[in-house]
C-alpha cells in the first residue's frame, strides 16, 4: 500500500494502485468497458526532475481479478455493469522514484475510440505516517500540560518566563491603533511635543488645566497623612470642643503637662522628623508589600522606561514622547526626507533669489496697453526698414497680390522658351522620384519608343533605338493582363 497524503503519493512509494478517472468515448462520451490490456496503452510522465525526461510506456497486462495482488503494469477493469469505464492500474515503482515533483499517468484505447484518461500525482516527502508521527508528538507532549498549561515548556513563552509588566510595555504598539483606543492615544504621543516640558501656569488662561495646575500648591501628602493620623485620635463631644480627661488633681497647667510629656522632657524637633516617626509607627520595622491590583498598577508605571525601548514597542513610544522637544524649534529641512511636511516647510523660500532675479527683469517692462508689453525698436532696425520701404514702394500692383512686371520676358517669351528649349535625355531609377523632363522620357518611351519582348519580359529603348532605358514585366508571356517596372 502507497504512503498517500492530501492527494499525492510519497516519493519512493512502491507497489501503488490506482484506480484511472473514467475511459470515455469520443464518439458520443459514455463510458467504454469490456477492455483488456491488448486493447489499452498507457504511459507515465514525470515532472520536476532535475533532467527533464520523456513519457515512459507501461507495459500492459491483463490481472486474473480486481483483487488480485499488485503486479506492475498490472490493468483490470472495475465493473461493466455498476461502474463502468473505471479500470484498475498498477503503477511501475519506477513511477515513483524519489528526484521529481510529480508523475502524469495517461490511460486510452489503442484503436484511438477513446479520450486519455489522465492523473497527476504529486510526489510528497513526507507521507502520512511522518504526519500521524509528528501529530502523536504533539499530543503526547500537550497532554502533561493540563487545563492551565502549567506545564508548557519556556519555548512556547519565547524566551522564558513573561510577566505582565513586561508584556505591556514590550508590545508592540502599531498592533493597537484603532481610533479612540488608548493604543491609538499612545501612537500620536509619541510624535507629539513634550507635554511635560511645558511651563504652567505660563499664559494659560484662568479656568484652564494648565492654569489650575500651575496654580497647584507643592504636594505633602506624606505630611497630611502624618497629620491625619493624630488627628483621627481626637474625639469631639460638641462642636469645635475636644474631649479631654484631666488624671492628676491640683494645678490645671501643670496637670496637663504631666499628661502630654509624662516625667521627662520632650524635645519637639521638625514636622517632618514627625512625620518620618508616624509612618515608621505605621509600617513598622520592615517593609510591606502589597499583593492587590494596585501593585500591579504601581509596579507598570514605576517600571524602568529605559528597559522596555524596543522599537515599535509601547515603551518605546513613550520614550520618544519624553525626549520630544518643541516642534517650533527645531531646524528643518535638517535630514526630513522628500514629501515629508519638514522638508516642504523647510525648502519653502528656497527659490527666492530666483523670484528676485524674475522681478528685477519684469519691473523693466511698462504697459502702455493692458497686457501689451511697450517695445522700443533695437539699434539698426529703424534704418533697415527704412531701407526695406524703399524697395517696395518701387513696386506696383495692377492686379492685386501680383507684381506688375517691367523690362522682363513676356508670358509669351516664357511660353516659347518652356516649350522650344531641348531637354537632355534622362529616365528615373524605378521607384525614384523624377524632374519633368525625366517624366516626359518616361512617358514618350513607355509609349512609342521600340521595345524588345522575349517571354515574360519587355525591354524598352531610348533615342537612339538600341540603348535599354527600362525593363518590364509581364505577367503571362501569352496572354498578359498587367505589366510592371523591374528596372
Amino acid at each position: 500500500m502507497s504512503d498517500r497524503i492530501a492527494g499525492g503519493v510519497k516519493a519512493g512509494s512502491t507497489s501503488v494502485t490506482i484506480n484511472m478517472p473514467k475511459l470515455r468515448a469520443i464518439a458520443d462520451g459514455t463510458e467504454i468497458t469490456g477492455k483488456v490490456a491488448a486493447g489499452l496503452t498507457a504511459y507515465y510522465w514525470r515532472v520536476g526532475v532535475s533532467t527533464p525526461v520523456a513519457p515512459t510506456a507501461i507495459t500492459l497486462s491483463d490481472l486474473a481479478a480486481i483483487t488480485t495482488a499488485w503486479t506492475s503494469g498490472g490493468v483490470k477493469e472495475a465493473d461493466a455493469t455498476n461502474m463502468k469505464g473505471t479500470y484498475r492500474l498498477d503503477v511501475p515503482n519506477a513511477a515513483f522514484a524519489t528526484g521529481a515533483d510529480a508523475v502524469q499517468i495517461d490511460l486510452f484505447a489503442t484503436d484511438g475510440s477513446s479520450f486519455v484518461s489522465s492523473l497527476t500525482m504529486a510526489l510528497e516527502t513526507s507521507g502520512a505516517a511522518e504526519v500521524f508521527t509528528v501529530v502523536s508528538q504533539i499530543k503526547t507532549t500537550t497532554d502533561g500540560y493540563g487545563a492551565t498549561l502549567a506545564g508548557l515548556p519556556a519555548s512556547v513563552w519565547l524566551n522564558g518566563t513573561r510577566t505582565l509588566t513586561s508584556d505591556v510595555w514590550d508590545e508592540v504598539a502599531a498592533s493597537h491603533n484603532t481610533a479612540g483606543t488608548t493604543g491609538a492615544v499612545l501612537n500620536a504621543l509619541s510624535v507629539a511635543a513634550d507635554p511635560w516640558n511645558v511651563s504652567l501656569p505660563g499664559a494659560y488662561a484662568s479656568g484652564k488645566a494648565g492654569n489650575i495646575l500651575g496654580n497647584l500648591p507643592a504636594p505633602a501628602n506624606s505630611s497630611i497623612a502624618a497629620i491625619k493620623a493624630v488627628t483621627d485620635q481626637f474625639t469631639f463631644p460638641a462642636t469645635g470642643k475636644v474631649a479631654a480627661i484631666l488624671q492628676i488633681a491640683g494645678d490645671f497647667p501643670q496637670a496637663c503637662a504631666d499628661k502630654v510629656w509624662t516625667s521627662a522632657a520632650r524635645t519637639l524637633t521638625s514636622f517632618g522628623t514627625l512625620v518620618a516617626d508616624v509612618a515608621t509607627a505605621v509600617w513598622g520595622a520592615t517593609t510591606r508589600s502589597l499583593n492587590s491590583v494596585g501593585t500591579i498598577a504601581a509596579a507598570v508605571w514605576e517600571e524602568t522606561a529605559s528597559s522596555h525601548n524596543t522599537a515599535g514597542t509601547t515603551g518605546n513610544k513613550l520614550n520618544a514622547a519624553a525626549s520630544a522637544g518643541d516642534p517650533w524649534n527645531t531646524t528643518i529641512p535638517g535630514a526630513y526626507a522628500a514629501g515629508t511636511a519638514g522638508y516642504v516647510v523647510g525648502n519653502l523660500g528656497g527659490d527666492s533669489a530666483d523670484i528676485d532675479a524674475i522681478k528685477a527683469k519684469t519691473d523693466q517692462l511698462t504697459f502702455s496697453t493692458p497686457n501689451i508689453v511697450d517695445a522700443t525698436p533695437a539699434a539698426g532696425i529703424t534704418t533697415t526698414l527704412a531701407t526695406i520701404q524703399a524697395k517696395t514702394d518701387q513696386l506696383t500692383f495692377t492686379v492685386p497680390n501680383i507684381v506688375d512686371a517691367s523690362g522682363g520676358a513676356t508670358p509669351a517669351a516664357v511660353a516659347d522658351a518652356v516649350l522650344n528649349t531641348v531637354m537632355t535625355e534622362s529616365y528615373a531609377a524605378d521607384g525614384a522620384q523624377a524632374t519633368l523632363a525625366q517624366l516626359m522620357y518616361m512617358l514618350w518611351a513607355a509609349a512609342t519608343a521600340e521595345k524588345v519582348i522575349v517571354g515574360t519580359d519587355v525591354s524598352v529603348k531610348g533615342l537612339n533605338g538600341t540603348t535599354t532605358v527600362m525593363h518590364f514585366t509581364l505577367n503571362d508571356p501569352v496572354n498578359p493582363t498587367s505589366i510592371t517596372r523591374s528596372s
